[in-house]
């Protein structure tokens, strides 16, 4: 007889087990009497606590306890969310009044650079007609300086006649004294007289021509000078955008013709801000000249304005020439390389 396997029998007995246990709870009647007993078990503690007030009131203030402290937290959440959403309002309302002044600023800067388009390219025809008008002047100014030339001449010879005619005379009346009058002496001493008397009122009609037309020359140059200085304003209001090369040759001869009469300069300092960012600029300066060669009145008008200040105090320290001036002009350069 042999033994069998406790383990093995184990097993066997653990299955049987959980098989027997399996088939109990699928009896319909096992299922009904737990489900009865659950339900009574509730019964009971409905009632208990029907029958105990102290625990449904202490049950109910921790129930309204919990529900308050939930009503007060979701209060103070939602007013700080309504806050936040007033804040974002304000936050939004004032975006918006920002995004219109920057819209209104983009509106004006594109007509300011409208007007500034029309205003170079009305300031370029103006130069082109002046730059005509002048050349014509300057012909005619060339005519009339050599009709004053020949007016010269001829008055100088209108003079030199009447000297000798005056010689011419003094010697018939020297002849005359000496030798007595005659009726055809007379006659032609009168009429030397009246020819000398002709000749002193052409040379006074010369004269006064000459005198006419040297002031229509200052006029002319006067007018010169001040399309000179109407070129030289349009071209710095504008300088900004186009630099020395947006200059008229007008403009470029008057800043040489000043240039040679500089007595003393000082080159205008390099900002250290502008060399440190690798920054260049060119400047266009006017101003006024008094009778002792000093500057005043004068304004700078550069590609970056960081150039501004020191070219303006530099040229207040420019000596000129002594004598009368139109408008100055000036240009100075700033180069990294230089």
């Amino acid at each position: 007889m042999t033994d069998k396997d406790p383990k093995v029998s184990n097993q066997s007995q653990f299955a049987e087990l959980l098989k027997d246990y399996k088939t109990h709870l699928n009896n319909p009647t096992v299922i009904t009497a737990g489900v009865i007993g659950i339900i009574l078990l509730l019964l009971g503690i409905y009632f208990g606590i029907q029958n105990r007030p102290d625990i449904k009131i202490n049950i109910n203030k921790d129930v309204s306890q919990e529900l308050s402290s939930k009503v007060d937290r979701v209060t103070s959440e939602n007013s700080d969310l309504v806050e936040r959403i007033n804040l974002l309002e304000r936050e939004k309302n004032g975006l918006n009044e920002r995004l219109d002044d920057l819209e209104e600023e983009n509106s004006d800067l594109k007509d300011d650079n409208i007007d500034l388009k029309n205003e170079l390219s009305n300031s370029q025809e103006i130069n082109e007609i002046n730059s005509i008008e002048i050349a014509e002047i300057k012909q005619i100014n060339e005519k009339i300086k050599i009709e004053i030339e020949e007016k010269d001449q001829t008055i100088k010879v209108m003079q030199s006649e009447l000297v000798s005619s005056s010689e011419e005379i003094d010697g018939f009346k020297s002849t005359m004294n000496e030798n007595g009058s005659s009726l055809e002496k007379d006659i032609e001493i009168n009429n030397m007289e009246k020819e000398i008397s002709g000749l002193m009122e052409q040379a006074k009609e010369g004269e006064a021509l000459t005198r006419n037309l040297q002031k229509e020359i200052n006029d002319q140059e006067s007018e010169i000078t001040q399309l000179q200085d109407e070129i030289a304003e349009l071209e710095f209001k504008t300088y900004q955008s186009g630099g020395n090369s947006g200059l008229s040759s007008i403009t470029k001869a008057g800043i040489q013709d000043l240039r040679d009469k500089i007595r003393s300069s000082n080159k205008p300092t390099y900002p250290r801000e502008a060399k440190l960012n690798g920054t260049e600029g060119e400047c266009f300066v006017l101003f006024r000249i008094d009778d002792l060669g000093k500057p005043y009145n004068v304004r700078a008008n550069c590609t970056d304005k960081i150039f501004s200040r020191g070219t303006i105090r530099a040229v207040n320290n420019y000596s000129f020439e002594p004598g009368e001036y139109p408008l100055g002009k000036l240009t100075f350069a700033f180069n990294l390389n230089d």
